[in-house]
């Protein structure tokens, strides 16, 4: 049941970011706070993104673009609308210290 409601609340966030043809990449405690995040990848040919919606302790989501820092083979992040940015640490999606973020461009 609960897997089935956050499927459809994923689907309701990306029809809400205005993208179509996207499938589920991932779901489940993503940046080890103990909330479910999902991420979901655009396979539309024009525009291939992937988001990190970001679950928050009142039931909202965070939506964050991954990002390869503007290189081919750049480290990959994914970065909020109000510039957080978070990496994988090989366990989890981690938030950078604020010395450590990355610029938008």
């Amino acid at each position: 049941m609960k897997s089935k409601l956050y499927s459809l609340i994923a689907a309701a966030l990306i029809g809400i970011s205005g993208c179509g043809g996207m499938t589920i990449d991932k779901k489940g405690d993503l940046t080890g706070d103990g909330i479910e995040d999902i991420v979901v990848s655009n396979q539309v040919v024009l525009r291939k993104d992937t988001y990190l919606f970001i679950g928050q302790k009142d039931g909202t989501y965070i939506r964050s673009t991954k990002y390869n820092g503007g290189q081919k083979d750049g480290p990959e992040y994914f970065m909020t609308d109000d510039n957080r940015t978070y990496f994988f640490d090989g366990k989890f999606y981690v938030e950078a210290k604020k010395d450590e973020g990355v610029e938008r461009k």
